[in-house]
């Protein structure tokens, strides 16, 4: 009695459970770049535009994992870039963050496609809502200088595979205005990758069985004292 009990319930569990979450991409801004191509906005180098945020509106329920970023560093960047993910409305101070690099940026004109792993920082989205992919340096300064691909709508100049990412927008921070965001013209280089969440039916369906089961151990143990 005890196996077959056993037997039912691994069946139970089996049927019950919900699909493993499985990390898909969600939005997807990235452009094919021209070799040699230099359209980009500096990312830092004056002082209106040292922190960009890319609005993302996601289309997915889950933990955001990875984004991928379109960027290159100047020559004589020595610094990091930080990755922040973040709740609208877009912040005026800085926040923790994720640490990019600079020894795994390229200084080339073109802007290369890096991969950032964001799922230490246990950030939810939920389909329909937005947020920001905010990037900035750690040392602000001239030399310190990083590029973030963006597309040209601009026939004459375009040389860039224009992609604008239409449910968002990017927007620059200025400190003179003071302390406000500006939103620009072009939307950046980006992609974002979501672990999904099991659909609330699966949970449904795996809570029923566990009742089930439940209810069988309890009619065992009506018997037992019967």
């Amino acid at each position: 009695m005890k196996f077959a009990l056993a037997l039912a319930f691994t069946g139970l569990v089996a049927l019950a459970a919900p699909a493993t979450a499985t990390v898909v991409l969600d939005q997807d801004n990235l452009m094919t770049v021209t070799p040699g191509d230099g359209t980009y906005s500096l990312l830092l180098g004056n002082s209106v535009d040292y922190r960009q945020a890319q609005i993302v509106t996601a289309g997915i329920t889950g933990k955001l994992t990875r984004v991928d970023l379109q960027i290159a560093r100047a020559p004589s960047a020595t610094g990091a870039l930080i990755l922040e993910l973040v709740s609208l409305p877009l912040p005026t101070a800085t926040g923790p963050g994720i640490t990019i690099l600079a020894s795994s940026l390229t200084s080339a004109a073109n802007g290369q496609t890096i991969s950032v792993d964001v799922s230490s920082a246990n950030f939810n989205v939920t389909a329909g809502s937005s947020f920001a992919l905010l990037l900035r340096s750690d040392v602000i300064s001239t030399a310190n200088r990083f590029r973030w691909l963006y597309g040209s709508t601009d026939p004459l100049t375009d040389i860039v595979t224009t992609r604008d990412y239409a449910a968002g927008v990017n927007n620059l921070y200025n400190v003179y205005a003071p302390d406000t965001w500006g939103e620009s013209l072009y939307d950046r280089g980006f992609a974002t990758y979501v672990d999904t969440v099991p659909e609330p039916a699966s949970w449904a369906f795996m809570i029923a069985g566990f009742g089930l089961v439940g209810g069988a151990l309890r009619s065992r143990r009506g018997l037992a004292t019967a």
